[in-house]
Order: structure tokens, then sequence, then C-alpha cells
């Protein structure tokens, strides 16, 4: 009989964390994810037809006593959460104009209900994943020394999805897990990705969102002027025989002058979100909400599949082998 597992998710999104750690962690294990936390409510819809019979709270985590957010009562318990970037990365920092990652007005103190959730429910296993920036962020030491207060023990790495997980997506995220009663490390054979990303895109043919000579013309005015005015910013055309895309950002919905755009005959046009799917390694079994805003929304704010299966299946196999050993379990620390 395989080992139980029940996930929670805050700060779920569209489920793209969820999602490739639940994979990789049915690998070795029987997994339910049984409730996830997410502020909006487009996410939260999307959740829900995903895992019918899941527990949903939507609404700012820090609107939530511990005590309110689900938690299982049988098997291995773990946390996934994804602790909003927003004041960690470079765009979000520059944006605005951050001295340091906690000053952000909506995501700064997030860390803070994150760990009150870990204190009171104990789950056996925690990932918390973010830009590698964050690491270096007042939030991550404090994150560390609480984790360690209440008796996890942690590793953390810099996935590289590119270089390390056979991603044509150039796209890094931090990662800590936290466990108890054990330390789970993590050895891992970098596999770079080195084929064409014309593989990944739909077939060529008619397209109906190629975009014009006039909207060609207004992209490369709009930029000329913002180099001029000193910023670094350059048109990034795909070719179906490179073997790289650069990162998509949550916004790409709205077809900034940038891109990154594919190249269509003489002309370009925007990537597509199943296409978006694809270079972020999912499979076609990863179902987006039918809307092209909330579907790129979710890709662009979310991590890239290959290197979470990878990591969920090494926590499975490493959960199976009888490592946590459930006879050592604490009880839950209350404040």
């Amino acid at each position: 009989m395989k080992t139980q597992i029940s996930l929670m998710e805050l700060f779920a999104g569209g489920g793209t964390l969820g999602f490739s750690l639940v994979r990789g962690l049915s690998e070795a294990c029987d997994v339910s994810q049984i409730s996830a936390n997410e502020i909006e409510p487009r996410y939260v819809r999307h959740w829900a037809s995903l895992h019918p019979t899941g527990d949903t709270f939507c609404g700012g985590v820090a609107k939530f006593h511990p005590s309110e957010l689900s938690r299982p009562t049988q098997g291995v318990t773990i946390l996934a959460a994804g602790i909003p970037c927003t004041g960690a990365s470079s765009a979000g920092i520059s944006k605005n104009a951050l001295s340091r990652a906690e000053d952000h007005l909506t995501a700064g103190h997030l860390f803070i209900p994150t760990l009150l959730y870990v204190r009171r429910h104990r789950p056996r296993v925690v990932v918390f994943e973010n830009v590698p920036n964050y690491a270096k962020t007042a939030s991550a030491t404090v994150v560390r020394e609480a984790l360690a207060t209440a008796g996890y023990s942690f590793t953390e790495y810099v996935l590289n999805a590119f270089a390390e997980f056979d991603t044509p997506t150039e796209r890094k995220r931090w990662v800590l897990i936290a466990t108890l009663e054990s330390s789970f490390q993590w050895n891992y054979s970098a596999t770079p990705h080195d084929r064409e990303i014309g593989a990944y895109l739909d077939p060529e043919g008619v397209d109906s969102d190629i975009e014009s000579p006039e909207q060609v013309a207004a992209h490369d005015r709009y930029l000329a002027r913002k180099q001029a005015e000193g910023c670094g910013w350059r048109k990034v055309v795909l070719q179906r025989g490179d073997r790289r895309t650069p990162t998509f950002v949550r916004t790409y919905h709205k077809k900034h002058a940038v891109g990154p755009w594919v190249r269509s005959g003489d002309r370009y046009r925007h990537l597509r979100p199943r296409e978006i799917a694809r270079l972020h390694g999912f499979p076609e079994s990863f179902t987006l909400p039918d809307g092209k805003v909330s579907a790129i929304e979710i890709l662009g704010q979310g991590v890239c599949y290959n290197p979470f299966f990878a990591l969920g299946k090494a926590l499975g196999e490493w959960i199976a082998a009888g490592r946590p050993n459930s006879a050592q379990l604490g009880q839950a620390v209350l404040f």
C-alpha cells in the first residue's frame, strides 16, 4: 500500500506548483490536494474546478487565522507555498522603488502568516519557492530562524529550468524544503535543454493573431522612444530553430513591444497560452482556464513543471522509504 500524502497550498495561483509537485509525488505515493488559499477569485474558481473535493479559501492569507485553514488529519502533510515575489523580484524592486522586499505594501509581510500556519499545524514537509533574490532578504532569514526554532531541518536550492531540467524557458527559482524528524537531501543530475523550440509551438499556417504591418511599426516607434530615454529594452523575436526563450511575465497578454514574439513568415505573432505551457514543460493534461488573460497570468507568475516534478518525485521516494518517521512526530506549537 502506498504512503498517503495530503498537500495544502498557500498562494496557489492557478495551481502550477501544486500540479507539478503532485505529479512527482504520485510516482511513489498516493497524493491528494486537499485545499488551497488564493486571493484572486478567478484563480480560486479554476482551482476548485480541478479539485472538486478540495477546500478553497479565497482571500489574503493574513485575513485567516491559521486554525481556519484546512489541515488533514491522516497521512503525511505537505505545505507548499510560493510566497508572492513582488517585492523581491528585480522587476518588482525597480517598479516599486523598493530598498528591501519587506517594504512592499501588499506582499512584504506575507511570510509572517505563512510561518504562523507552519507553527500552528506543523506539516511534515514544507516547500517554499520564490525568485532567487528572495534568499538574500530579511524575510528569508526570519523564515530560516523560525523553522529551526520549530524543530525543522531544511535545505535550499536554486533550480534553473533551462540549464538543469531540460526546459526551453530560462527561469530560475529558489526553493527551501523543510522537514521534521530527519533532513531531506536532494542530489540531482543536471540535464540542459538542447532542442529547437519549434517542437513546442503550434504548426505553422495561417495565423489569425499575426501582427499587422501597422502594429509592427507602432511597436518599433515605441521601442525607439524608450531607448532614446535610456531604457535598455529590445525586441525579442523568436525563431522556431531557437533553443531557449526568455521568461514570460504575468502581463504578457498586454502585448509588450519587447515580446517575446515568434516569427511567422515576414512578420510575427504573440505566443498562445498552450504554447507557453509547453515551453514551461507542462504536459497537455495541465488544464488552463478558458480566458487568455487568466491563462497567461497563471503561467507568467507560476513555476516551470520539470524542476518541481523532479523535486516532488525525490520527496515522494524519500517519504516512501520511511522518512520522516511517524513515531517521532511532535505536537502542534500554539501561540
